[in-house]
């Protein structure tokens, strides 16, 4: 996460969204991620809220911490903002005073008070679009002080409905700059302009908003095979993914992309020099239909990504996907790093992610099955790409139903060390329709035979009709017949949510003990 450090201060430009603390245990914020990232111990002295972006300073050591939070409480830092409001005022600089007070989750801001403790001088800066721009100066540091001050002020901060703002897409709030003396230096940290001051739609606003969210939240956007989601679920239209050097659109309207969709989808072409592909999504467990893959420019059909030093051959006109799911790529990690000298079982293995996960780590076997011929044929292509010998006896490929070949295993006494299990929400095969919600505990049933004592499995999901603690539910059922524990995965790479939000695709490990007696 980029930050700068000035003597014994660490200065960061936060992004809208992202809380400043933890808000629940396990589930880091900013502090938490910044001493992940930069191994650095920061103490915190001052906060923004979750949605407001800018400039934020942190101590290095508790002793400067200490001599900051009494600058910050003697209102000898100076701290700049800006803010959009849809309302005009009718003078060029004014100040709101008022008596702040805590009561309950939200402050109150009462002008009536003949002892207010709290003020902020305002300044109108220029039109921006059909909105107004304008400078704010906190002359003390009470909570929501400005979004409420602004309020008062008849110019309510635009996307902040709490405080009689309009609704937009995010709360237009930006802290720009903080200025302060400390043992005789003078520091200053400006964060970079916010995206909305530029005079765009608020669709185009929504995608460079995303665009530069990653850009702060991951080390390195630029290299050129990358995979990386640049819109994940800020857009209710669309989701982007980039491979390598080709970006995919998962276009989720019932209706085609209109003129102004294809605008923005060259604007996404220019501004990141990739092709563009857009597929419509169709229901779950339906075949793509070929006519509803759009283009900008003349993209390739066929092209090589790489994620972690693995190649992947995309097809743009096989699926829904181009052949790879990124949401699992922490979880591709964490197969290649507990696989050396296993024997691994990847199921519903699509084009291989998994099982060249596992080769690359050093498994001692796998074997990959899907009930798709094509995804077997593009599993062995994928090997291939990679230097592996698909038929050098370490690695199977079953074109087979997973419920049916694990069937099999038992009869036969097979036996895995890691089982991958990351079925669809619906899929079909010869043996017939298989359901999630109907058919899960059957397959970790046959999945907790097939593996060893002291084996794992990795289960997830993107079944939306489930939350992780749903998933989890599923496992306990088999707790009568096995001995499993449920751990967690590792966390979704920061393209996707933040630790702190709620993820689309659900997984968890669940590790087997001994097989317990049927009663």
């Amino acid at each position: 996460m980029p930050h700068q450090i000035q003597g014994p201060f660490l200065f960061l430009d936060k992004i809208s969204g992202q809380n400043t603390h933890a808000p629940d245990p396990g589930k880091p914020g900013l502090v938490e991620m910044l001493k992940l990232d930069s191994q650095l111990n920061v103490f915190t002295v001052s906060r923004l809220d979750k949605g407001t972006s800018g400039a934020l300073v942190f101590a290095l050591d508790p002793v400067t911490a200490k001599e900051l939070s009494e600058l910050f409480e003697a209102h000898q830092v100076k701290k700049t903002y800006l803010f959009l409001s849809h309302q005009l005022h009718k003078q060029k600089s004014f100040e709101k005073e008022s008596f702040i007070a805590k009561e309950g989750a939200i402050p109150t801001s009462d002008l009536k008070n003949p002892n207010p403790n709290a003020k902020t001088l305002f300044e109108y800066v220029k039109p921006v679009g059909k909105f107004h721009l304008y400078q704010a100066t906190p002359l003390s540091g009470k909570p929501h002080q400005i979004r409420m001050h602004a309020e008062d002020s008849g110019v309510p901060v635009l996307g902040d409905p709490i405080h009689g703002g309009q609704n937009y897409y995010r709360i237009c709030l930006h802290a720009l700059s903080l200025e302060f003396v400390h043992k005789n230096i003078n520091y200053k940290f400006t964060a970079k302009n916010p995206v909305w001051l530029a005079d765009l739609s608020e669709q185009e606003l929504r995608v460079f908003e995303c665009l530069a969210k990653r850009q702060a939240l991951i080390h390195d956007t630029s290299a050129e095979n990358k995979t990386l989601r640049w819109i994940h679920n800020e857009i209710d239209d669309f989701r982007m993914d980039q491979f390598g050097s080709h970006l995919w659109i998962y276009w989720y309207k019932a209706t085609p992309p209109d003129e102004q969709d294809f605008k923005i989808f060259e604007l996404l072409k220019r501004t990141l020099g990739k092709e563009v592909w857009i597929r419509q999504m169709l229901n779950r467990g339906s075949k793509a239909d070929q006519s509803l893959l759009w283009s900008v420019g003349q993209p390739e059909k066929t092209w090589i990504c790489t994620e972690s030093e693995i190649q992947y051959e995309m097809r743009a006109e096989q699926g829904l996907s181009p052949g790879l799911f990124l949401d699992q790529m922490q979880n591709r990690l964490w197969v290649q790093n507990h696989s050396v000298g296993k024997s691994v079982l990847n199921l519903f293995c699509y084009t291989g992610g998994f099982s060249l996960a596992a080769s690359k780590g050093g498994a001692a076997s796998t074997c990959s099955v899907d009930a798709g011929s094509q995804y077997i044929k593009w599993t062995q292509t994928n090997f291939l790409l990679n230097g592996i010998d698909p038929k050098n006896g370490k690695h199977e490929f079953w074109e087979a139903d997973c419920l049916f070949f694990l069937k099999s295993c038992i009869k036969r006494g097979r036996k895995f060390d890691l089982i991958v299990c990351d079925p669809p929400s619906v899929g079909r095969s010869k043996e017939g329709t298989f359901q999630i919600h109907k058919n899960l505990p059957e397959l970790l049933e046959l999945c907790l035979k097939c593996l060893n004592p002291g084996g794992e499995i990795l289960l997830s999901t993107n079944y939306e009709g489930w939350t992780l603690q749903d998933l989890q539910k599923q496992v306990f059922i088999h707790r009568n017949f096995f001995e499993v524990k449920v751990l967690p995965t590792p966390h979704p790479r920061r393209d996707f949510e933040l630790p702190d939000e709620p993820p689309l695709m659900k997984s968890l490990i669940v590790s087997l003990g001994s097989a317990k007696k049927k009663t």
